[in-house]
């Protein structure tokens, strides 16, 4: 019988082990970083690695990894993740993005304070976060009463704003690189707001399982083709950077 029990006990840690490291991989990250940033660029992965079925769970709540059938993490915040294996892969700048025609009406900060505006709240938004105030508190415009500015709850649609030229979008370079790249969207403005960092997180002890690693070490150099890209764009060289959270 312990014979027994002791077989049937290995076959089941043998079973899970398999399931652990198999053709699936499961991704947890924020609805903003999967759909504007993650998602463009995961055909890389995938053509890299054609063994693995990929899976993305987007939600801005995070998610207990040790209950939830996860595999890794993008978590949006400060660090600290002091139970699990993490890695910074960068932190976002938040600056006003518009089309270029929209920029040449709008030259300057001063004249921004008049021109319309839309905004992104997303789950879990506070005071320390970036927005229109704090921005223009850093452009040496403080205390302004500022005009309403629609407010979303998702960056796509913030984005889709920005895009169709119905306003000018505070959001982060992150969210917004893409845009950018193609020519849709410019950063007019030498003012930002650096907020959180992004990190690739995971259990430790999922951290030597070929999935893991293999996503782990792509993302971790599409993070350093990401810094490359701002590097090379002067108008995401910003001149004035300030911690949000002090203003």
């Amino acid at each position: 019988i312990i014979q027994a029990a002791f077989t049937l006990l290995c076959d089941a840690s043998e079973t899970l082990k398999k399931s652990n490291d198999g053709g699936d991989l499961m991704i947890s990250a924020t609805m903003s970083f999967a759909s504007n940033w993650l998602t463009p660029r995961l055909p890389r992965f995938c053509n890299q690695h054609e063994e693995f079925n990929i899976s993305i769970e987007a939600s801005d709540q995070p998610i207990n990894l040790a209950r939830a059938n996860i595999d890794v993490a993008i978590r949006y915040g400060e660090g600290g993740y002091d139970e699990l294996y993490s890695q910074m892969l960068f932190t976002d700048l938040v600056t006003p993005v518009c089309t270029p025609k929209m920029a040449k009406k709008y030259s300057t900060p001063g004249e921004l304070l008049h021109a319309p505006r839309v905004d992104y709240h997303w789950t879990g938004f506070n005071d320390r976060d970036p927005s229109w105030p704090k921005w223009f508190t850093a452009a040496g415009l403080p205390d302004r009463d500022l005009e309403s500015s629609t407010i979303f709850s998702e960056e796509h649609m913030v984005l889709a704003e920005a895009i169709a030229g119905r306003g000018f979008a505070l959001i982060g370079i992150v969210a917004a690189a893409d845009a950018i790249q193609r020519g849709d969207l410019v950063c007019p403005f030498s003012v930002a707001l650096k907020n959180r960092s992004y990190y690739f997180v995971c259990q430790q002890h999922v951290l030597n399982l070929q999935k893991v690693t293999a996503f782990r070490d792509w993302i971790i150099n599409e993070a350093k083709r990401f810094d490359a890209f701002v590097e090379q764009h002067q108008e995401m060289q910003f001149e004035n950077i300030q911690r949000s959270e002090d203003l």
